[in-house]
This record gives C-alpha cells, sequence and structure tokens, in this order.
C-alpha cells in the first residue's frame, strides 16, 4: 500500500517474541521443551577468572573470540589442522596474548595422518563423509581436496589443569578424547560436538562418546543446538560434560 511502512526485521522478531510470551509460548530453561544457552551454563560452572580452554576444531575463531569475552583473562589453546585456517586464525588472534594457534589434529596417536577439506570447510574432517553426509548435503559435502597434517595427543602437549575442553572434530571427538590419556582427570568441563547417525564414515556416535566419558567419571550436563534433518531424525548437537570428581 501507498505510503505503508513495514517494520524492520529486529523489530518483528521483538514482536514474534512478545507474542509468544503473551501467549506462553516461550521456551523455558528448565521443566520440559527447555532450551540451554551452553555458554552461559559453562559461565556457571568454570569459577576460575584465569582458565585455561582448549578449543578443538577452532575452524575461523568463533569460540575462541566467545570463550575471550566469556573470560577476558582465559588462556586460549585453538587446534585447526586445515593449514589455510590456521594462517587465518594466526593473523585474527596476533595480537591477543592469551590465545595461542595450533596448527594441528587432535587425536589419539602422534604423527602424519590425511585431514579432508571438504567445499564446506566447516565439515572438513580427518574422517571421510559418509553416504549420509552427501545425501544431506548434496556437492557442499564433496571433498575439495586430501592433505596431510600433523596429529598430536594432548597429554603430550599438556600436563596441567584443563578447565574447559571443547572438540568440534566432525566425528573425530572420541580420538581426540583418547588422547588426553590421564590429562581427563584433570579436566574440568567438556563441550563436545555429538553425532546421532554417521555422518562420516568409522565415526563414534553420541553413545559411544557417552558410555567413554561415563567410564571416566563424567556426567552429561545437557544437550544444546539439536539439529533435526527435514526427514524428521536427529543428526547432530553439542553436549557438554561435568568431571563428578573436580566439583
Amino acid at each position: 500500500m501507498p505510503g505503508l511502512r513495514l517494520p524492520g526485521r529486529g523489530l518483528a522478531r521483538r514482536a514474534a517474541r512478545g507474542l509468544r510470551a503473551a501467549l506462553g509460548l516461550e521456551r523455558p530453561a528448565h521443566g520440559c521443551m527447555a532450551v540451554r544457552d551452553r555458554m552461559a551454563d559453562i559461565r556457571d560452572r568454570v569459577r576460575t577468572p584465569h582458565p585455561l580452554i582448549i578449543d578443538g576444531g577452532a575452524h575461523r575463531g568463533a569460540m575462541t573470540s566467545a570463550f575471550r569475552h566469556l573470560f577476558p583473562g582465559s588462556r586460549v589453546q585453538a587446534f585447526e589442522p586445515n593449514p589455510l585456517l590456521a594462517g587465518e586464525l594466526r593473523r585474527a588472534f596476533a595480537a591477543e596474548p592469551g590465545v595461542t594457534v595450533h596448527e594441528l589434529a587432535l587425536g589419539a596417536e602422534e604423527g602424519g595422518i590425511e585431514f579432508h577439506i571438504l567445499r564446506n570447510s566447516l565439515s572438513s574432517s580427518v574422517l571421510a563423509p559418509s553416504r549420509h553426509m552427501a545425501a544431506f548435503h548434496g556437492e557442499r559435502a564433496g571433498v575439495e581436496r586430501t592433505v596431510t597434517v600433523r596429529q598430536a595427543r594432548l597429554d603430550a602437549l599438556f600436563d596441567e589443569d584443563i578447565d574447559i575442553l571443547k572438540l568440534d572434530l566432525q566425528g573425530y571427538e572420541l580420538q581426540a578424547l583418547k588422547g588426553c590419556g590421564r590429562l581427563l582427570e584433570r579436566t574440568g568441563l567438556i563441550l563436545t560436538e555429538v553425532e546421532f547417525m554417521p555422518l562420516y564414515d568409522g565415526q563414534a556416535l553420541f553413545g559411544d562418546i557417552d558410555v567413554f566419558l561415563r567410564g571416566r567419571g563424567f556426567e552429561l550436563l545437557n544437550l544444546y543446538d539439536l539439529f533435526t534433518h527435514p526427514d524428521g531424525r536427529l543428526t547432530a548437537g553439542d553436549a557438554i560434560y561435568i568431571n563428578a570428581n573436580r566439583r
């Protein structure tokens, strides 16, 4: 209509939130249909102002920045095996003395390993994408190139308490956890990506990671950002585990 001014997106979103709240449709932080904020849960459970944080699978540094914002006095050790992305990270955090970038993959063994760089770089992994990944994501799940990268065990790099261990390794998280060895006993909180169906060949699923961590004294706090495929299948999300022996 001539002269009619439409509200902006921000206003529309705020109006929609207000309507949902008025109708009682806002998702609560507890109880039935709860939705939790993973960063708020981490903040509430990490009490030191100077935590040591491992960011495994740092990609372009979004979580590294989020951790530094949440804990300005933190030391973040960021791991990224993709050579191009590791270079971007070094440049992005060159002026941040609290961030150290390692061009390494994390795993259960030391040495060189093949790393598959996908067209969607977020999905790159030591593991090759499965038929499910190809079916869900089409050409974006295609392997652009495969490079040999260095892989390290975390217990070969650190001999101190780890306050937060974050892993986003596209199906390779269990191998990185195995590479922690006795270091897990000194780890307070783990934020890890989990999959509920095999998006990569030979990957561990949520059940495997859950059994592994529970067997080492960790308790599941909650699941976050769960992704459901249009066909109804639960595919992936994040999980926070707390070391019950370090409360």
